[in-house]
């Protein structure tokens, strides 16, 4: 999941925008925060979800059985 979040710096003309996913299934977690410095566009939501895939299957590692050791 992926939204888009606005927030302004202390200077009333510095906003910036970033894109924040986060997924969760079983036995993992994680988020993927994205900084638009200095574009003022946005990743757009799918191409952000579609990163944040790629970094959650690089997260995954097949923990050893080791009840048959």
């Amino acid at each position: 999941m992926c939204q888009h979040l606005k927030g302004t710096d202390e200077e009333p003309d510095r906003r910036f925008t970033l894109t924040f996913c986060a997924w969760a299934d079983r036995d993992t977690a994680g988020t993927v925060t994205i900084v638009h410095l200095p574009s003022p566009e946005p990743m757009s939501l799918p191409d952000a979800a579609e990163l944040t895939g790629a970094v959650r299957d690089d997260a995954l590692v097949q923990i050893a059985d080791v009840s048959s050791e």
